[in-house]
């Protein structure tokens, strides 16, 4: 089995593939597209590149799910351009979101030049959208905060969601950092320091915030929201 994880950037999303790092069981695949992505903005020379290594790439995956569960987690807007139709159909698909108002001041701390594109909001809709048109479902959604806020129910449907057992003491997990993050490891303070899902969102004061996060946060909103409601509407469809 091949599941990706698609979010956002500032989403919990290196705490949730720490947990799968220490689930027991998978393979884990951390931001395969990343420098891919990077190299695809340099011209379209490139761009033209990049989408053929991700498709050799995505076939070597497909491979590789036949023999074992592999779990990846991803930027939506670093794949989206390049990913087929037909891997779409071949892979399980979760979304995790978060609320702009937490995740786009994070990222502005970490990156102030950070493009609207690079807030992840865009690409995760479009993908979204994608994979319903493709598949005729909608993929599984997580909130961020509602994962945060009920940990053991969020994850106990998610590996229902898979099919799979939820693993015992899934929930917590040694503290340290892993080698995939080699070279970004300032992105992933939080989660090497953690020993589990920790609830450090405080509420956000936009008006103290930058006129460029404020409009992010703006034009994201609206994205979010209508995400959120599918997995609203999806959690009443499950139970």
């Amino acid at each position: 089995m091949l599941t990706f994880l698609w979010c956002v950037p500032r989403s919990v999303s290196t705490a949730f593939e720490k947990m799968m790092l220490h689930a027991g069981g998978f393979d884990v695949i951390s931001e395969p597209f990343l420098n891919l992505y990077k190299q695809s903005l340099i011209s379209q020379e490139k761009h033209i590149q990049v989408g053929q290594r991700v498709r050799k790439y995505c076939e070597k995956l497909i491979q590789r799910r036949l023999s074992r569960h592999v779990f990846v987690k991803e930027m939506a807007y670093h794949a989206n351009d390049f990913i087929t139709d037909e891997f779409i159909d071949q892979t399980r698909h979760v979304f995790l979101i978060r609320d702009p108002k937490y995740s786009i001041p994070s990222l502005y701390k970490m990156r102030a030049e950070y493009t609207e594109d690079q807030t992840g909001f865009h690409g995760q809709l479009a993908l979204l959208n994608r994979i319903k048109k493709n598949t005729g479902e909608t993929p599984f959604i997580i909130d961020a905060e509602t994962l945060l806020r009920q940990q053991s129910s969020v994850i106990s449907t998610y590996f229902d969601y898979l099919g799979l057992e939820m693993p015992n003491e899934v929930l917590t997990w040694p503290r340290g950092s892993s080698s995939a993050w080699q070279g970004r490891e300032s992105w992933h303070v939080d989660a090497i320091e953690s020993e589990g899902f920790e609830q450090k969102s405080k509420e956000i004061d936009l008006d103290k915030q930058c006129t460029k996060v404020k409009n992010s946060i703006s034009l994201a909103s609206s994205i979010y929201f209508e995400m959120h409601r599918q997995s609203l509407v999806q959690s009443k469809l499950m139970k």
